[in-house]
């Protein structure tokens, strides 16, 4: 019998769809597989548990959708899914018979170029590297001789997500680290490690990301920069960091102090050992390439995401943004010429982040709304995160 009741993180605005700082807005890792021989384009996700499509695709290909029970009440951070009749998928030369997939609905207004994402549930106990500096992700017949020389992990028995325990230092209690390549962002922390890390850090420049998240609904998170950062065993360099959000800390076991997003993945090279439940991390060294990011400081992004009109700013302190006289509340109507306020209805004004990651220097004519007075501002976009100079 198919599970109804899904734990389901996967950012469906991977994507940051409507984010003026999701980082890598199309950072993902872009799989193409089969389903019962029909092609299919999914985002892997490691966060995830299942394998998910969503109802238009179920629809196109005629899959037979069995509807969970009606009297099933989802837990918090819970969502129930139907699923699919058996399937025959195959990914990357290897065949997984009788998968049922489960059968979700976006939320309303998003325009996605994927068919659905692929969690960590179905193949968990595969051989997986990931080298995603060279934007390489392959399932091995074995683990390759270098990558037993690496820092070795413990892989947490966990259908629904990919953890990973750090190796034991001065503590006595098991510390944990989760690896989510359905996000976007860097090294999120824990809201301990995080309030740690921002006192001993307190000058650093704030950028904002925007994301979806089930459960948690829509997320506005400060992001820094972090030229090094221990976690724990594992020491990364130059990678974005920003806080857990409420939904991820529930999610992950007591213990986790961060979780790995596809910018920090960049960083680390790894080869995940499912079979044995082992994994083997090795971070890189070289300088990171310059980091595309929000250089404005600021996202507007609806109140309501479901029935919202209005694209609302939040503003990072000392940001161009700031600077240039955006507040909190604003309410953004055009940039340069371009009227965004049908942006629900008209392709091709979403998403707003390849406006706010254009290069430092770039000047934008903003024309924002704040109460019933119209304004207009000048923002000049300039480097936030990225390699502190030597």
């Amino acid at each position: 019998m198919p599970h109804f009741l899904r734990t389901l993180r996967h950012s469906l605005l991977l994507l940051g769809y409507f984010t003026a700082a999701c980082p890598y807005a199309d950072d993902r890792i872009i799989i193409e597989a089969k389903l019962n021989g029909q092609p299919l384009k999914l985002a892997f996700d490691t966060g995830a548990g299942e394998l998910l499509v969503f109802h238009r695709i179920a629809e196109q290909r005629n899959l037979q959708i069995l509807p969970p029970p009606s009297d099933i009440q989802p837990k918090p951070g819970e969502v129930v899914v139907s699923h699919t009749e058996p399937l025959k998928f195959e990914l990357l030369g290897h065949i997984f018979p009788d998968i049922r997939a489960g059968v979700i609905d976006a939320p309303s207004g998003l325009r996605l170029d994927i068919d659905g994402v692929l969690g960590w549930q179905n193949v968990r106990s595969n051989i997986w590297s990931f080298s995603l500096s060279t934007s390489q992700t392959d399932i091995l017949a074995s683990v390759p001789t270098e990558a037993l020389k690496w820092l070795k992990l413990r892989e947490i028995n966990d259908p629904q997500r990919l953890i990973l325990e750090l190796p034991q230092t001065q503590s006595t209690t098991p510390l944990y680290f989760g690896v989510d390549t359905g996000s976007a962002s860097g090294v999120r922390l824990s809201s301990e490690a995080w309030d740690r890390w921002r006192g001993a850090n307190p000058k650093q420049s704030i950028t904002l990301d925007a994301y979806f998240m089930p459960g948690a609904g829509l997320v506005i998170a400060e992001n820094i920069w972090a030229d090094e950062i221990d976690i724990g065993a594992l020491t990364l360099r130059g990678v974005p960091v920003a806080r857990m959000n409420a939904m991820e800390a529930l999610r992950f076991p007591p213990g986790t102090v961060a979780v790995l997003g596809i910018a920090a993945m960049r960083r680390v090279d790894m080869v995940i050992d499912g079979k044995n439940g082992i994994a083997y991390a090795h971070p890189l060294i070289t300088p990171p390439q310059p980091y595309n990011h929000n250089r404005l400081g600021a996202v507007f992004v609806p109140s309501d995401l479901e029935n919202g009109t209005e694209l609302v700013a939040h503003v990072a302190e000392n940001s161009p943004a700031a600077k240039a006289g955006v507040r909190d509340g604003d309410v953004l109507l055009k940039i340069d010429q371009l009227d965004v306020t049908p942006w629900r209805t008209q392709p091709g004004i979403l998403p707003l982040a390849h406006f706010w990651e254009q290069t430092p220097g770039t000047r934008l004519h903003l024309t924002i709304k704040r109460g019933t007075e119209t304004l207009t501002v000048d923002a000049v976009l300039q480097n936030i995160l990225g390699p502190t100079p030597k």
